[in-house]
């Protein structure tokens, strides 16, 4: 599951923020440094709710989960290339067998340093295997590779996919724009996931430049997610210049160009400093704020980007 950027409560794969942070009001922001109370009785109960999650004792044993949002998106790549699935390969699985659900004829190999999370696939019947995925190698070739959120695994296994193979990723490890770099590999399209964009999954291969062009305008911005991503930018901007001048920029649409210009400064700023860390941290009066980056054109990094192997260089 996603999370919202804003409370991180858990939110359907595809989103960006949950149904109450994308409503939210510029003035129902909480002052940075301060902490909002829990006012109402549903609120509690959130509160509760979440506090015996995360108090479950370690006996409760976790289980292998498949997520619905997922063996969908694998169905739709199915349906609409008709690929060979003869193997599919999973590194860096966790507790996640989707693909299990999604690939019923195919034999699927799980793999993860987890001896926990391995173990527990292995008692549920699943292939799966305690290894670095690094280092791993299938016996044989790979047709389907799934990568999502793959950490230090990174792109490596992505060697061992067949010519005609696809490899299967997300972006929140940057595997997609890696992928997208690679010329032994092509972009066939995307499943965008429900909500942000489409009501329904669907696969995606218009204008696939457009997936890594960010939003340009401020009125492209105040189309996605009812205006919250855009409330949180003005939020952020009037914390850093000041209420007036950021009326003006509403007033002439220089949001999005304003914003631009400062993340622009900060990646600069620490480039040259030589911290590679990502964060767009904004630094002012002693504190630090985190600036939200802009979102793409099209789809974001949960939906599955689609990379057919073209070439059989290894």
């Amino acid at each position: 599951m996603a999370q919202c950027r804003n409370c991180n409560k858990e939110i359907g794969e595809g989103m960006l923020m949950c149904e109450d942070c994308s409503n939210i009001e510029l003035d129902d922001f909480v002052a940075p440094g301060s902490f909002r109370e829990v006012g109402t009785d549903e609120e509690a109960e959130m509160l509760r709710k979440a506090q015996e999650k995360f108090s479950q004792p370690e006996s409760q044993e976790r289980q292998p989960q498949a997520s619905p949002d997922l063996v969908r998106a694998y169905q739709i790549f199915q349906e609409q290339l008709h690929p060979q699935t003869d193997l599919v390969y999973y590194p860096s699985c966790e507790l996640d067998t989707s693909p299990t659900q999604a690939f019923p004829n195919s034999r699927v190999v799980y793999v993860d340093i987890d001896e926990k999370s391995i173990g527990i696939l292995k008692k549920n019947g699943f292939e799966a295997v305690q290894t670095d995925s690094r280092e791993f190698v299938p016996d044989k070739p790979v047709d389907v590779l799934i990568l999502l959120n793959p950490g230090s695994t990174g792109t490596n296994p992505k060697k061992l996919v067949n010519r005609g193979g696809y490899i299967l990723c997300n972006d929140w490890h940057r595997t997609a724009t890696e992928m997208n770099s690679d010329p032994d590999f092509k972009l066939k399209g995307i499943v965008l996931k429900s909500g942000r964009q489409t009501e329904e999954q669907t696969f995606d291969q218009e204008n696939p430049q457009e997936y890594w062009e960010e939003i340009g305008s401020d009125d492209e911005l105040k189309t996605l997610d009812n205006g919250a991503m855009y409330k949180y930018i003005v939020r952020d901007l009037t914390l850093i210049l000041g209420g007036d001048r950021v009326k003006d920029l509403i007033d002439q649409r220089q949001v999005v160009e304003e914003h631009g210009k400062i993340c622009a400064k900060i990646k600069m700023d620490a480039e040259a400093s030589g911290n590679k860390s990502g964060i767009l941290s904004y630094e002012k009066d002693g504190r630090s704020l985190v600036l939200f980056s802009l979102p793409r054109k099209k789809g974001n990094m949960d939906d599955i980007f689609v990379f057919e192997r073209v070439s059989s260089e290894k």
